[in-house]
């Protein structure tokens, strides 16, 4: 059976073909001569010679490059002045030189497009016939015409190559004095001489430049360095001068390999990419390989994520004004985690904080608008079995901190009252961490680790196993008396086995019945009212945070954000709620949140949760 007829009336075969287009092979660029020759003098004669004497660099140049780009325009041009058969009458004007002319035209405007010409008075609704002409004499000037001077047809023109005429980029510090507060403003100096400053590659966009040189400078009086992407300055703390680095979220290029740099441009596409295609820093580098690179030049995975963390971390310290401030030499998993600690605020998202709008911030009302069943006691909230429950204080909310949409708008009456509701939730999922006790450091290796950098040396070759001190077998996790723990743990958590390859292959919150039922860390269920579950047996799995803890507003907006390790616990969430709202001003007027009953029980129950049970019940409402 042929391909075609395997897929025939199947998508499937559209999408071979597109993967065997997507397969990288070795291909002939096509053909591009090189940009047009021309000494100064005479080009500057057939500008003279055709052109107002008026006519700006910068419209001149727009006329070469419109040109240059557009020789398809010119191979369609020309030959209509040029009949060979029968039928066809020679054209000196033709319809593809007057839309050309018209979009110039278009693109300078009419203040500009009267320096095109030589005389004041040309008619306006000649403008196009003149330009056309002028523009094809520039043309034959600049050897743009398949026809050579005597009218012999040479050819097909190819496309013009811009390499000749591209920009030489050198990367540089962006100030040009020193900034430091305790240094006079000075010029700066070069901080290296030129046989020590590297070439490195330079990626614009999608456009790759090489050897491009990197300069750096120094503040001759304080000694401090300026970079292109950062500053380093010495820090004096208790007679120890430490080399501190500052990065510059105002950078136009960032360093993301040893010899290559990028600029704001791509380092924000790679930013895109894996949030709005949800794609991996691995899925980004082939997809940018197979599009943009070349077999000279290709990206690896540490590039692309080095770009996402960078551009990340000088996008929200410019929201928050901060500049960052870190040892020198660090990592980049060393900085990911010391830029989380400075920007990262306990989870609090400080764009969110005291959001409000006319989704989520109502006007407060002392009755209800709905009566249930017919029922007047319904309006003040009681039945005839009860009694009415005291009044409580109305809320009130600064007017001035509303951001309220054009739906309506609350702060234009200061009148009024208003009421603000939050709501908390966890989502259940599963990050890893370090599966050492109570600790929640990031994992040494993520693909195959169980530890975290500073568990990995202190547990160094003692066997995994809970409770056990006796150092591990060669190639194991385990001493010579666990080997069946560990014989069992590589069964069922193997890709190689059946039952590997079936826990790979479930969907999550999926089991079937084949499926080994191992006893996980977080074993509690999401409404279970049971705190920590107990500890495992050993080290040899990475441990999983049970959720994350979202506290929003009810229009989606994400105020505070956290990881509970081991259970949604009601005092996890008092605590939680507690640092998002440590002052009472600061505090909505309601929390939704589907274990109120657990969380209330226990802020009256604890002992010495006076702060927790203000925070509930005045004036808040779970």
């Amino acid at each position: 059976m042929s391909i075609f007829s395997l897929f025939q009336h199947s998508s499937a075969f559209i999408w071979f073909l597109i993967w065997c287009h997507l397969i990288p092979l070795a291909h002939a660029h096509s053909t591009e001569r090189s940009f047009p020759n021309l000494t100064f003098k005479s080009f500057a004669k057939v500008i003279s010679s055709h052109f107002g004497s008026d006519i700006s660099l910068a419209t001149v140049l727009v006329l070469v490059f419109t040109l240059a780009e557009n020789v398809n325009l010119l191979n369609l041009h020309f030959p209509q002045q040029h009949p060979e058969y029968s039928g066809e009458n020679a054209t000196q004007l033709t319809g593809w030189m007057n839309a050309l002319t018209r979009a110039i035209i278009s693109h300078l405007g009419q203040k500009e497009s009267k320096t095109l010409f030589q005389y004041a008075n040309v008619d306006k609704s000649d403008q196009d016939k003149h330009l056309g002409l002028q523009i094809e004499n520039l043309a034959k000037a600049l050897n743009l015409s398949p026809y050579d001077k005597k009218e012999n047809y040479r050819g097909r023109l190819e496309t013009v190559s811009m390499e000749q005429i591209q920009p030489i980029h050198v990367i540089c510090p962006k100030s040009f004095v020193c900034s430091t507060a305790s240094c006079k403003p000075r010029s700066l100096v070069r901080a290296s001489r030129s046989r020590d400053e590297p070439d490195v590659t330079l990626i614009k966009g999608q456009i790759i430049y090489k050897r491009v040189p990197v300069l750096s400078g120094k503040c001759p009086s304080c000694q401090t360095l300026y970079h292109a992407d950062h500053e380093i300055y010495l820090s004096s703390s208790d007679s120890i001068i430490t080399p501190m680095q500052v990065y510059l979220n105002s950078a136009k290029y960032l360093k993301i390999g040893s010899n290559i740099w990028v600029d704001r441009s791509f380092s924000n596409a790679a930013v895109n990419a894996m949030y709005n295609f949800h794609a991996s820093a691995s899925a980004y580098t082939e997809y940018w390989n197979n599009t943009f690179g070349s077999d000279s030049f290709t990206l690896s995975r540490p590039h692309i994520w080095q770009a996402f963390v960078q551009e990340s971390l000088r996008t929200i310290a410019a929201e928050s004004n901060i500049d960052i401030e870190l040892d020198v030499n660090l990592d980049i998993k060393e900085v990911t985690a010391e830029a989380f600690s400075i920007l990262g605020e306990n989870g609090l998202i400080r764009a969110a904080d005291q959001h409000a709008c006319s989704e989520c911030t109502q006007e407060y009302k002392k009755h209800s608008d709905i009566v249930l069943n017919n029922d007047p006691a319904a309006l003040i909230g009681i039945d005839g079995h009860q009694s009415a429950p005291p009044l409580i204080e109305e809320p009130t909310l600064d007017p001035a901190l509303i951001g309220i949409d054009n739906t309506g708008d609350p702060s234009t009456n200061t009148d009024k009252k208003y009421v603000k509701m939050v709501v908390l939730d966890g989502i259940v999922m599963g990050p890893t961490h370090c599966a050492y006790d109570n600790c929640q450091n990031d994992l040494s290796n993520h693909r195959g680790g169980s530890l975290c950098d500073y568990h990995e040396v202190e547990l160094g070759p003692q066997c995994l196993v809970r409770n056990c001190h006796h150092n591990k077998a060669e190639n194991t996790n385990e001493c010579a008396a666990h080997q069946r723990e560990w014989n069992t743990y590589k069964k069922f958590h193997t890709g190689h086995t059946q039952s590997g390859i079936c826990r790979i292959l479930q969907r999550p919150g999926e089991r079937q019945p084949w499926n080994h039922t191992v006893r996980q860390p977080n074993v509690q269920r999401h409404d279970d009212i049971n705190d920590d579950p107990p500890p495992p047996a050993n080290y040899f799995s990475p441990a999983q945070y049970y959720c994350v803890e979202t506290i929003c507003a009810p229009c989606g907006v994400v105020i505070a954000w956290t990881k509970f390790d081991k259970s949604e616990s009601p005092t996890r969430i008092l605590n939680f709620l507690e640092s998002v709202y440590p002052e009472e001003s600061s505090r909505p007027d309601y929390i939704c949140i589907d274990k109120g009953c657990q969380v209330l029980r226990t802020a009256v129950a604890n002992k010495n949760g006076e702060r927790q049970q203000d925070l509930l019940l005045t004036p808040t409402t779970i």
